[in-house]
């Protein structure tokens, strides 16, 4: 399991993680294939492009990350107001002859115990953590008293999870967005009625699911006479159409088709109309 939000992206402009698998065929493989497809925690395009962006960089900074890290437990260790460091590319840590056995550098994960009588508590910006600048740790503060207030709160808040943007989006969703929603909500159910208008009129071989929410319908097409394969293959290559095909679901999904409805009326109307094409072209 990695963390694709802080070390693999680096710039703190995208929200990941990533589970790996040593073999793709294992029973464990396939019910994670099959959360990811059927509960979609999946990135977004754009996600991926900007992960796909920072893995490029990703040797380069892990490199910078480890020297940098190196670099400050070597400062702290000589100020006075911390009393021991913990970082395994110091040749004291009592795992360091195993980890470099093991592993060519030390990465930037730093502990330290600090008695700061000279300080309230020291901190490490987030941002120079994420950017390579400084590594691995962001607060430290004496244990002798408690977490300084601004942890609390960031706890609280979330704040060190979403980005910036996602922060301001959100404020202003919550804010401003009621009568964005209420309109949204509307379209949709008019999406919905129209889209079973256009089946009862147009495919009655295809049957609307009724939806109890979300923006996903469901058409059953197993009265269409297609195998579940055919069925694909002919909205893919005959109707120029792709849908999530209730395959990917298992078994019970054959002979089903996922629609996404939260779009313009005219592109939606367009995708039925290729949904005719292919099964009217059998």
């Amino acid at each position: 399991m990695y963390s694709g939000t802080k070390y693999l992206c680096g710039h703190n402009d995208i929200i990941a993680g990533f589970l790996v698998v040593r073999e793709a065929d294992s029973e464990y493989a396939r019910k994670l294939e099959l959360c990811i497809k059927s509960e979609r925690p999946n990135l977004s395009p754009m996600d991926s492009w900007l992960m796909l962006r920072s893995i490029k960089t990703l040797g380069l900074r892990v490199e910078c990350q480890a020297a940098r890290a190196l670099e400050i437990a070597r400062w702290l260790q000589a100020q006075q107001a911390v009393e021991e460091v913990y970082y395994v590319g110091l040749p004291e840590h009592p795992g360091y002859a195993l980890h470099q056995s093991q592993a060519s550098g030390s990465g930037s994960g730093i502990a330290v115990s600090a008695n700061c009588r000279a300080y309230d508590y020291l901190y490490v910006s987030q941002q120079n953590v994420q950017s390579g600048r400084a590594a691995g740790f962001q607060y430290f503060y004496p244990k002798q008293q408690p977490a300084p207030p601004v942890l609390s709160e960031r706890s609280a808040s979330g704040y060190s999870q979403p980005n910036t943007l996602g922060l301001f989006a959100t404020e202003a969703a919550y804010k401003e967005g009621a009568g964005w929603l209420s309109a949204l909500l509307g379209y949709l159910e008019e999406n919905i009625r129209r889209t079973r208008e256009f089946l009862e009129r147009e495919l009655p071989e295809v049957r609307l699911i009724e939806p109890e929410g979300t923006y996903l319908l469901w058409l059953d097409c197993s009265a269409a006479g297609l195998t579940a394969e055919q069925l694909d293959r002919a909205i893919v290559k005959k109707g120029n159409l792709w849908l999530d095909s209730g395959r990917i679901f298992g078994h019970a999904g054959e002979g089903f088709q996922r629609i996404n409805i939260a779009c313009p009326w005219s592109v939606l109307e367009n995708g039925l109309e290729h949904l005719k094409l292919a099964l009217r072209a059998r």
